[in-house]
């Protein structure tokens, strides 16, 4: 019987590599395999990333949903240090949210984001903390803002929050104007016209206002209406009255009663005065008092003027007081016309002095008060008034109600006939002829 091989001697006679590739195959690896490494993780996005995802998200927003969404991607972008979303969420939460708001705005500031700190800026400054106003600002000036670049440069004008430093000023106004701020223009017009922090150029100030005011600017109309004279002036002037300043439009009615052009003065004032213009009032009411450029109406003239004297206005409270006493446009009442008068006078109207002094001294609306009819008559002097300086003056001179002085007397009567006082003209006291007033 025939024997059969002994396997381990069948292996042996196999090559050594052939016989480890088998015994592998029939036994299997014994070894640990090595797991490969997981794959990285994705990169997370940058934070400006995240917020031009959450600005094109809220943008195109349309509903609530949408727009919550788009905020939590502002807010993650912030978190994340971004300080476009920090601001953008300032805007986005000022009305809903503002302590939030508030908290991005400190943070967007404090990080340096030029609108933040411009707006930072301008909250220190309204709360009196100037000082921060203007670090602020210079941090936000250092990054090309205008707006800041116009702050900095006027409280470096006035010396507010920082040393006065009227060059830089300048400076700070003519950036901020070349980059298209237009306030600093008008700024910048100023400096030229008063050489703040540069040369006095009327020339180029006068430039740039008639620049500023061909754009519709009010404020360069009427300061070229202050800076000019003649027909230039009131051209402007008037422009600016058009334009709406009431100011303006009182100023050009005066320029236009300088000149007796009452017609021209009358619908200013009229327009002033529909403002509640207490000046325009009282003057609209002289006019149609005495018919100058509008027909003669009495009324209408006592209720312009009693509505400006109800405001304060020292003129149109004598003249009311003189309708009160003639009768003009009304019943004569003294009691209240010697009211009136002493109201204007205590605002040191000189005219209303003299008139409450004759008052006093003849007894008008009230008691007899020599004392008192000498202190006004001074009052009155004091200010120049012409009437005042001679009542007073003959006072002194006479020693009416008073220790006698004549040497002052005398003088106060010259001053008064130099003025164009008629009577003070034909005293003897004046010592000097003067010829008859024209």
């Amino acid at each position: 019987m025939k024997r059969a091989n002994h396997p381990t001697a069948a292996c042996a006679a196999l090559p050594a590599a052939l016989l480890a590739i088998l015994l592998t195959a029939a036994c299997g690896d014994k070894e640990e395999q090595t797991p490969p490494p997981p794959p990285p993780a994705p990169a997370a996005p940058a934070p400006e990333d995240l917020y031009r995802t959450a600005k094109e998200s809220l943008d195109a927003a349309q509903d609530d949903e949408a727009r919550d969404k788009a905020t939590a991607l502002l807010t993650q972008a912030a978190e994340a240090g971004s300080t476009e979303a920090m601001y953008a969420l300032v805007e986005l939460l000022n009305e809903t949210d503002p302590a939030r708001a508030l908290e991005y705005l400190e943070k967007a500031s404090a990080a340096g984001h030029p609108r933040a700190c411009l707006l930072q800026g301008m909250r220190c400054f309204r709360a009196g903390d100037k000082e921060a106003a203007a670090r602020f600002f210079e941090k936000a000036a250092e990054q090309n803002s205008p707006d800041a670049a116009y702050n900095l440069g006027l409280m470096l004008l006035a010396g507010q929050g920082t040393e006065k430093d009227e060059t830089r000023g300048f400076e700070l106004l003519r950036r901020a104007a070349e980059a298209g701020q237009k306030e600093a223009r008008l700024q910048l017009a100023a400096c030229y016209r008063a050489g703040r922090g540069t040369a006095a150029d009327a020339a180029r100030a006068e430039a740039l206002y008639t620049e500023l005011a061909e754009e519709g600017n009010t404020e360069a109309m009427v300061a070229l209406g202050k800076m000019l004279s003649g027909d230039a002036a009131l051209g402007w002037k008037i422009k600016a009255a058009r334009a709406g300043h009431v100011p303006s439009m009182v100023e050009a009615a005066d320029l236009c009663l300088a000149r007796a052009d009452y017609a021209a003065a009358q619908p200013l004032l009229q327009e002033a005065a529909r403002r509640n213009d207490a000046a325009a009032c009282a003057k609209l009411g002289l006019l149609a008092l005495h018919g100058l450029g509008m027909d003669k109406d009495e009324t209408l003239g006592f209720r312009c003027l009693q509505q400006a004297a109800q405001a304060g206005d020292p003129e149109a409270q004598y003249n009311l007081g003189v309708c009160l006493e003639e009768g003009k446009g009304t019943q004569p009442n003294l009691k209240t016309a010697r009211e009136w008068y002493t109201r204007a006078a205590e605002q040191s109207l000189p005219a209303a002095c003299g008139a409450l002094a004759r008052c006093c001294a003849e007894g008008i609306g009230g008691p007899q008060d020599a004392a008192a009819a000498l202190t006004w008559l001074r009052k009155g002097a004091d200010a120049g008034d012409p009437a005042c300086l001679f009542a007073y003056g003959r006072s002194l001179a006479e020693g009416r109600g008073t220790a006698k002085d004549a040497e002052q007397g005398r003088s106060l009567i010259r001053r008064a006939a130099d003025a164009g006082w008629q009577p003070a003209r034909e005293y003897p006291a004046a010592d000097t002829p003067h010829p008859p007033a024209s």
